[in-house]
Order: C-alpha cells, then structure tokens, then sequence
C-alpha cells in the first residue's frame, strides 16, 4: 500500500488544503483539480468519513477509531486509489507555500475593526487590571522608526498603560523634539533625559525608576508592538494569576514595515534558554520580582536582557513562567541591528556567554560555556559526577549478525565513557554467524540474555533493563553506529541532572540526512521527527536543529535515563509492543515532572528499521493502527498540544514550517475580508 494513502496521511492531506488553497488564492479551478471541496466531498466516502460538517479534518477519539475501522475493512480502496494522486499532487504543492508568512499574515493575522472590538468587550471582564509600564531606553533614534515605536503603545487597545523613557544623552536633537511632542498628547508618558550616556542597561533602569505600574515591559525605541499585546499580556494574568514572567512570539520588521522571520517559541524550554535567549520580545515581569532580582547590570550590555532573564527564572517555578503564542512585537531590521545580524554586535556574544556561565554558577550546575555549533549560540559541556555512574546499555536484537556486530564493535572500541556495562537482549536469534558473535563478545562487561519470546519490543526493553546494574539506563537499537567517543558522556552528563528525564541523540541516515533531532508530539496523528531529512549540519528552525533543548519526547532508538526515573513509571508499556511505546514512555516521564531533553552533540548513524522492516501486510498495518488508537486512548488532544513546539507550527511537516490554520487565534482570519 502507498503509504501516502495511510489514514495518518490521509487526514494530513486535508490539513494541507488550507496552505494549498491559500496559495491558489481565488482561482475557480481549485475545486476540480483537487477534488477536495464541493461536489468533490458529496461523491467521495472517505471525504465524508474524514471531514466534519465544517469541512475541518476530523478530531474527536471516536470519529479516529471508526474511521480507523472502517479503513482497514477496506471500506475506502476505491476512493483512495481515486484520490492517491490528487495527494501526491498536494503534497508536492503544499511543500513550496507551507512557510510563506506574508501570505500567511493575511490569511489569518489581521488586526481588523471587528477583532479590535472583541478584544475591548473581552477586556471588561477582566477581573484584574493592573497598570503595565513599558519601559524604553532611548539613543539618537531614527526619527521615523522612534514615532512608530511611540505609536504603537498609543495604539493599544488595553488602556492602563505608562510609557516610561529614559534618554540615555541623545547628541542629536530629535530625541528630545519628538518627546515633548507626545508627551503633550498623553499624560501617560513619563520621561527622563540623562546627564551623561550610560549605556543600554543603564538607560534601560533609568526607565525603570520612572515606573509606577504592577508589571514592567521592555520595548526599544525602534521596534514596534502589535495593537493587542497588552491585551493578551493582561489576559494572561488573569487566566494564570500565579503568573510573574511573560513572554510573547515575535518577528522581524524591515525599513519598509514589510514582516518577516516569524519565532514561534515553545513553552519555557531551560535547555533551549541555556543556547540561546528563547525568551527575548516580547516581555512583561512582575515589578515586585524585578525589585528582587536587581537592575540590569552594564557589564552584559549587549545581552543585557539574556543576563536579566537568567537571573529572573532562577528563583521561578515553571507555572510562574508564561509563552504566549502570538506575535506581539515586531523587531526592527535595519542596517546595524542585532535582529538583522547577530555579527553585527559581536560583544553581544561574549556577554551571553558570560551570562550563561554566571547562571550555571548560581545554580550549582557545574558546566563550561562555548559556542555551540552554529557559532552564535552556545553550549553547555556538563560536568559528570565524580566517580561517573555505571551506565546499562540495553540492546534488543534478532538475527541480522552484520548490524549488531557492528554496533557492539563502535560501542566498544570507541566509546570514551569509563564506566558501562552491555545487555543484549537476544529475541530468538537463529543465525550461526551471530551465535559465534556472541560467544566472542561474552564477558563481565557484555552480557547475553536470552528473550525468545513472541517479538514484543516494550517487553524485550523491560527484560534487559530489569536484568541490567546500572544507575544510568541506555537503550540502544542494534542498527546504531557509533560515530564518536564522546556519545554517551554527552548523553549522561544530562541524564544524571535531578529534574532531567530522558535524553535523547542526534541520529543520521547513512546518507548524512537528519533521522533525528527529536521528537515532536502530535504531527501526523502521534509524533514526527523533527527536522527529519534534513542535512546532518543543518541549523533548523531558529538553530533547533543544532541545539540542546528540552523535547516532550526522544526515540528509543538511543535514549539514556536513571533507573529511578525509569523504575517511577514502570518502563515501557507492553500494550504497545512495536510503535510508539518510547514516545509513551516519554510523555509518562514528562506527566511525573521531569524535563526530556535531546542534544545534538551525540551524533549516531541509524540504520532506521534495517532489523524490522516496514508495515507491509495487513497484519502489521492493523496492529499499527491498534497502537495509534491506543495512544489517542491514553492522550488524547494533548497530542496536539506539544508544549515544546508551537500551535502556529505545522503538525502535517516536520520542518518547523506553518501551520495552515494556527491552532490559536492571532487576528481576523481572511475570510472575515471582503478584499483578500
């Protein structure tokens, strides 16, 4: 069967007609070239069995398990070979409009009269109104850019609101002019002019001194908020009154007020602030925890605000910690700004990294600080505890003398860690080749166990594990190639972390592609891979591809974790013995508190499936839809809802690219316009 007619495929295919037609725009020949609207649905079951009234891809638990059934009944064979090549031809178009912005503002990101409107009849429920302070430093600014920034605090729709400047000096006088301009039009605008420049830190707490109100914001004096960000900032601090630092998406503005370069972030993500500020614009702190933590310190200029966000989450639960999905702040690009080119403030960097390094300091987390792959981000080397912990490689395999011979040769003979131990968990072997393998690999440091049993991988992972020594469990499948000696220092060095769960590696086709760089819950039904086919050394979304982070889940093709963390959740669940049971695992470490993280810098070669195969018969694409149904059994929509990712991103690719539509509301959706 062509697995682009797969049911997981198949609903995917219609979450691509919004991206597709958005490109086709208005053109009537979408309906008949596509077959997927109109009549097209009336003469189509499985159109009707997938779409809701609505025309939206079915979600519901039920509407997945009977459309699932009547799948493999084969209800539908004569209406996905009719529509086998309408989604090949979607695919393929889909692919050159899933990341165009531009087009993607209009379709769904429009600030328009009616939306305004519903944002002020929301604001009077508000139960909490507290006043924001909106601090700006300012420095012979673009006059033009200066009166935008301005603009856009005067435009808010949320009115309890101060405006607090502080002139760090300006030599050139239209600072000053355009100031008393506005401060004769709002009352609300507060204003100070140093005596001698001090910098942007120490501008930005001359701001601060002038602010009254409950939470403070920062904003530079070139930038610009959308009319709704402090909407949704208050908005947060009512749905989440524990709340006491916000921050918001953001993109990129040019000269000609052109956006571009949308970041749609995750949730907090410490592994990711730790490479790079995730955070950054746009951001809302509780005044009284900004009181506590101190002014921003001049020694970090440049990456001032990375310094003060470190400081800030130190003392911070995560639920005080908040992301709003939305772009709020437009960051402006201009010739000799940090959003155009990071190279442009080179100090920039050294500060970051210092800030890094501090941070680790205060927190007792034992690390070096250097640049990281991509050159403008860094990483973290962890310390390991001194003795390091005895590690458990737990290696599952049948046969196939080649690939294990293989793996057991990398792993030890190139393996740098001091301290490991082997299990092999023989399911059943019957090759010759492989039984004298074992007979030569035999000793204290590599054992075989034997698992003939009916093949069930949760239960063959169970068995090694509970056979194994180790503080540090390390599942490995027998198609991995190792590549470097330090794999498993990298991988344990983040294990042993007392809130850490599951760490996950980078893993490479033989070809150099990306296999993985992590997991990310809920694209195409269950998971995908992130950035997966892309170059080995390609950065990714915002260097994603490149970074240490934490990820809702890591394949269990390498992933390390303590023993108490695994014993907690009781391992793999053995009702999911072939798919998606490391994908479970993970989210059960996550539900029990604990971050999954993924590290680019244990890079492995996957030799994906070589020992198992694909699901080619019936008998292993019904089992697979049997785990699939399993999975929506135990969570649900929370599948879909990734804290690690972003609703804006897209669940259909797995290259971080849009989401047609976001899973969260921005502005007017298009159809809301008369003009398109």
């Amino acid at each position: 069967m062509d697995k682009n007619t797969t049911p997981l495929a198949l609903l995917a295919h219609y979450e691509r007609r919004e991206a597709e037609i958005a490109r086709l725009n208005d053109q009537l020949r979408v309906d008949e070239a596509l077959s997927i609207q109109g009549e097209g649905i009336a003469r189509n079951s499985l159109l009707k069995a997938l779409l809701s009234p609505n025309g939206q891809a079915a979600r519901t638990l039920w509407e997945r398990l009977r459309f699932s059934a009547k799948y493999l009944r084969g209800d539908f064979d004569k209406d996905i070979r009719r529509l086998t090549l309408d989604t090949r031809l979607l695919s393929e178009t889909s692919k050159k409009t899933s990341n165009d912005y531009t087009r993607w503002v209009r379709q769904y990101d429009q600030k328009d009269a009616g939306y305004l409107k519903r944002l002020l009849l929301q604001a009077k429920t508000f139960t909490s109104t507290p006043k924001l302070s909106i601090v700006m430093p300012t420095y012979n600014p673009d006059p033009v850019f200066f009166r935008k920034a301005l603009d856009s605090v005067l435009a808010q729709t949320y009115s309890n609101w101060e405006l607090c400047i502080c002139n760090d000096c300006s030599t050139r006088p239209e600072a000053e002019e355009i100031v008393q301009e506005y401060l004769a039009q709002d009352d609300r605008i507060r204003y100070v002019k140093l005596e001698k420049n001090s910098g942007i830190s120490g501008a930005t707490n001359g701001a601060i001194e002038l602010a009254t109100g409950d939470w403070v914001c920062f904003l530079d004096h070139d930038d610009e908020l959308t009319q709704d960000a402090l909407h949704w900032v208050v908005d947060t601090i009512n749905q989440r009154p524990q709340t006491r630092l916000i921050y918001s998406d953001e993109d990129k503005i040019d000269e000609n007020g052109n956006r571009f370069e949308p970041y749609f972030k995750s949730d907090f993500n410490y592994e990711l602030m730790l490479a790079q500020n995730m955070v950054c614009h746009f951001t809302a702190v509780q005044k009284t925890l900004l009181d506590q933590v101190g002014p921003l310190r001049s020694d970090f200029d440049g990456s001032q605000d990375y310094d003060l966000t470190l400081r800030l989450v130190e003392g911070l639960k995560k639920d005080e910690i908040a992301h709003i999905p939305r772009i709020l702040y437009h960051w402006r690009a201009c010739e000799g700004s940090t959003a155009l080119s990071i190279d442009n403030k080179n100090y920039a960097l050294d500060a970051a990294r210092r800030a890094v390094a501090e941070h680790l300091a205060r927190v007792g987390l034992p690390g070096e600080v250097v640049p990281g792959i991509i050159p403008h981000y860094n990483r973290v080397k962890f310390q390991l505890p001194d003795p390091p912990p005895l590690v458990s490689i737990v290696i599952p395999t049948r046969d196939k003398p080649e690939l294990i011979a293989l793996c057991l040769k990398t792993v030890l003979e190139k393996t740098t860690y001091p301290n490991f131990e082997i299990v092999v968990v023989d399911n059943g072997s019957v090759d010759e080749q492989v039984k004298a393998l074992y007979k030569q690999v035999a000793s204290e440091k590599v054992r075989i166990l034997d698992a003939s049993i009916p093949f069930n991988f949760s239960r063959l992972v169970n068995m090694g594990v509970a056979a194994s020594k180790g503080d540090i469990i390390l599942l490995l499948n027998n198609d991995i190639e190792i590549l470097d000696g330090g794999w498993m220092h990298e991988l344990v060095s983040h294990a042993v972390h007392n809130d850490v769960g599951a760490v996950g590696a980078k893993l490479l086709y033989p070809d150099g592609r990306a296999q993985h760089n992590g997991v990310i819950v809920g694209i195409g039904g269950v998971a995908g891979h992130s950035h997966k086919f892309f170059p080995g050394d390609a950065p990714g979304y915002f260097g994603r591809a490149q970074l240490h982070q934490e990820l809702s889940a890591v394949t269990g093709a390498c992933l390390a974790i303590k023993r108490s963390v695994w014993e907690a959740v009781e391992g793999f669940d053995e009702q999911l013995g072939i798919a998606f049971n490391d994908v479970d695992f993970c989210l059960r470490v996550q539900a029990a508190g604990f971050r999954n993280v993924w590290t680019p810098h244990a890079v492995l070669k996957h030799h994906e499936s070589a020992s198992r195969g694909l699901e080619d018969n019936p008998a292993k694409q019904a089992r697979f839809a049997s785990e699939v149904q399993y999975m929506f059994a135990r969570w649900g929509n929370t599948m879909a809802e990734d804290r690690n990712y972003s609703p804006n991103l897209s669940l259909v690719h797995e290259d971080f690219s849009l989401a047609w539509p976001p899973r969260v509301e921005h502005g007017a959706p298009a159809s809301n316009h008369t003009a398109r």
